[in-house]
């Protein structure tokens, strides 16, 4: 007599054979995943590294540029405040040089 199992027609599970094709077709849906995360992350993650590393030839031109327009900026405020004496020279000329006319005649 056959057993209850065998009548129903109870499954095992797949084969080896079968196994292997579910493998063998996941490799390399596998290996694409693979090289695009690490594409992906690969510049993430060098980003971070210089970041935290505070490092970068990035950093040391703008740290260059700063510098250079900071210079500029020191030198613009002095050629602006050295305009401002002169302007100030020149207003007080001018009210000297106006002060005896409107005096009243004499």
């Amino acid at each position: 007599m056959a057993t209850a199992a065998a009548l129903q027609g109870v499954n095992d599970g797949p084969s080896a054979g079968q196994l292997l094709a579910i493998i063998g077709g996941a490799i390399p849906i596998m290996g694409i995943l693979g090289y695009t995360a690490v594409k992906i992350l690969g510049p993430i993650t060098q980003a971070v590294a210089r970041r935290i590393g505070g490092g970068g030839g990035e950093g040391d031109a703008l740290r260059g540029e700063v510098d250079e327009l900071r210079a500029g900026m020191d030198e613009l405020r002095h050629q602006l405040l050295d305009t401002q004496e002169r302007l100030d020279f020149t207003e007080r000329l001018l009210a000297r040089q106006r002060a005896p006319e409107q005096l009243p005649g004499g």
